[in-house]
């Protein structure tokens, strides 16, 4: 599967987004939102997969080739992302697919969606959870991440605060 490199303006933060150049329009499409340090080109073997199908991966803010603004790493400034990339590609009637800490994200941009078909979660619970120190700690010790991303990690953990969505999943309208 070919994917095209695309932007969205999430309120003057570039989003990266990838979208699948051939597809049958007649088949549903897939949005994939992936985990906490994930970025889009990491799901394209994944979606890849799914051969005839509009796909649709993004990279969050300060991830893969998304802008890494010195602060806005909060709950809802990753919610905004995601509205921005399904406003700018137009994707309509959709399913949205969501794995480890992209969960979260998922659940409260699907419960304020009536134009989903379907909302898949995979491997995380219907929370946000406060991040301790000691995960920016661990990632940062790690060298998975460039200099140049590191206040990333620690933007997460800072602006992180508990938050619980199971009540936001009667909100959502479609199969779970």
């Amino acid at each position: 599967m070919r994917f095209i490199d695309r932007w969205a303006n999430s309120e003057k933060v570039k989003i990266h987004y990838l979208e699948s150049a051939d597809y049958n329009t007649s088949v549903t499409p897939l949005v994939y939102v992936p985990g906490a340090l994930n970025f889009a080109e990491q799901s394209t073997d994944l979606l890849g997969k799914l051969l005839s199908r509009k796909c649709i991966t993004m990279s969050l803010r300060g991830r893969g080739n998304s802008d890494a603004p010195k602060v806005g790493y909060s709950f809802d400034d990753h919610v905004k992302d995601l509205h921005a990339i399904i406003s700018d590609c137009k994707v309509k009637n959709y399913c949205l697919m969501a794995y480890s800490m992209g969960v979260p994200y998922a659940i409260k941009f699907a419960s304020e969606q009536t134009d989903i078909k379907g909302l898949i979660i995979c491997d995380y619970p219907a929370k946000y959870p406060y991040i301790p120190e000691t995960w920016s700690d661990r990632i940062l010790n790690s060298g998975y991440l460039n200099e140049d991303r590191r206040h990333v990690v620690t933007g997460i953990q800072k602006e992180s605060r508990q938050i619980d969505l199971y009540s936001e999943l009667s909100l959502i309208k479609v199969p779970v």
